[in-house]
């Protein structure tokens, strides 16, 4: 156990480690707010982390630290399970490779220059460990700057490889600190500078999965803008082209209605029907290019799926409710959450024989804060349990979880749900999703 002289100073590095701790998962993820119980139960945390500490035993700290750091974690942050999970082994590793890496330095300078060994538990080893602290500060500091631009809340498919290079790294270098120390000058040196540069490689890593995610999302934009723009193109031309019919059926519809009344009290109905047949199929055909929706990215995944549907002789019924809400979603996931549902429902009706394609689609706001997409469509063939045990009628079922993959994880995205069930003869489709901001 320590001495009674030391008790103060370990337990100010204990509080120091969970610092450290504290600071890097603050860098990416909200603070849990609690009251006096949530700080109660941080303390006892601490508390147990130095208890443990003051026992001396290395086998005991690679067993329990990181328990103990992962239940700070999670007390004290509003952080799922898996990342919880991957970010406490991420610091765990980069934390513990510093101290195995200053540990190599240690014993290399007191071989070197015959010093006297450095103990941990005791006094004179008290100068060494704050200093070790301040560089391992310095060095997760450096992490966390690049932590917070690959903003993983967005970033999931990336979180495993985190822990590749940290925990590599660590492994190799407990490895170097329990080998025997050469005893050639050179081969030291070697050792220590290379078990120095593949700690600081984990520096390296961070920075060029920073630069890689940078370089990826600023493609995505880009296509995503010009997509954009391209369709804000097409519905400006569809809308000056809706305008433009519409002037016209407005400055003929008084000669229309007058050439009607006098058919009429003339009793030339057939002549009537005929021009009232007529100018209806003008309307269908002029209003094709109808507008769903005010925004430009929605209306034109509605637009060219109806187009498609039409072509191949199916009926949709599209509604889009007034006061839609979709300033949270961001043009990049609007297309494939929306697109890939809406192409599954069109190519489910499209199976079916003529006279049963249909596909009925809603939006609309549940209340508020929810945005709902419900679709309904007909279906022909057996029903097989898809990827995820989600139904499918599709001959292969691997195929139907490419599409619904994506749009269940882009659901979970933003704090929503995807339900896919069948009622009678007809496939259905619930899409929730909150209509805020999810952090």
């Amino acid at each position: 156990m320590l001495s009674e002289r030391l008790t103060l100073v370990y337990f100010m590095m204990c509080v120091a480690d969970f610092f450290l701790l504290h600071s890097f998962i603050a860098a990416m993820f909200r603070r849990r707010r609690g009251g006096w119980k949530t700080s109660l139960c941080l303390i006892m945390v601490v508390c147990s982390a130095f208890l443990e500490n003051s026992f001396a035993l290395s086998w005991l700290n690679l067993i329990i630290l990181p328990f103990l750091c992962f239940v700070y974690v999670m007390i004290g942050f509003r952080i799922s399970l898996r990342n919880g999970i991957i970010y406490t082994l991420v610091f765990y590793a980069l934390f513990a490779g510093g101290e195995v890496t200053c540990s190599i330095w240690h014993r290399f300078l007191a071989t070197a220059f015959c010093l006297p060994a450095v103990s941990w538990m005791a006094g004179d080893g008290i100068p060494a460990l704050l200093f070790d602290y301040f560089l391992r500060f310095l060095f997760l500091l450096l992490i966390v700057k690049y932590m917070k631009k690959i903003d993983v809340d967005h970033s999931q498919d990336i979180t495993w490889y985190l822990l590749v290079t940290p925990v590599v790294s660590i492994f190799i270098l407990a490895v170097f600190l329990y080998l025997d120390f050469p005893a050639s000058l050179l081969l030291q040196v070697l050792l220590c500078v290379g078990a120095l540069m593949l700690y600081l490689f984990n520096a390296v890593f961070f920075m060029m999965l920073e630069h890689y995610l940078d370089l990826v999302n600023r493609l995505k934009c880009e296509e995503v803008y010009r997509l954009k723009q391209e369709m804000e193109s097409d519905n400006l031309q569809n809308a000056v082209k809706m305008n433009e019919s519409y002037q016209c059926f407005m400055h003929d519809i008084h000669s229309y209605l007058n050439h009607l009344r006098v058919l009429a009290s003339e009793g030339r109905t057939q002549e009537v029907v005929s021009i009232i047949n007529e100018i209806e199929g003008g309307i269908q055909e002029e209003t094709e290019g109808i507008v769903y929706s005010a925004n430009s990215i929605l209306n034109a995944i509605l637009t060219e799926r109806s187009a498609r549907a039409r072509s191949n002789g199916i009926v949709t019924d599209i509604f889009v409710e007034k006061f839609l809400r979709l300033d949270f979603l961001s043009d990049a996931d609007m297309l494939p959450l929306f697109g890939n549902l809406l192409d599954n429902a069109l190519e489910a009706a499209g199976a079916c024989e003529e006279g049963r394609r249909h596909v009925n689609i809603k939006f609309f706001m549940g209340n508020p804060y929810i945005l709902i997409l419900y679709i309904e469509n007909t279906f022909v063939g057996e029903r097989k349990p898809g990827r995820g045990k989600m139904p499918t009628t599709k001959q292969h079922a691997w195929q139907h979880g490419l599409g619904i993959g994506i749009a269940s994880k882009l659901a979970e995205k933003y704090g929503g749900t995807l339900n896919l069930e069948v009622k009678d003869d007809l496939f259905v489709t619930t899409l929730a999703i909150a209509a805020y901001p999810v952090s």
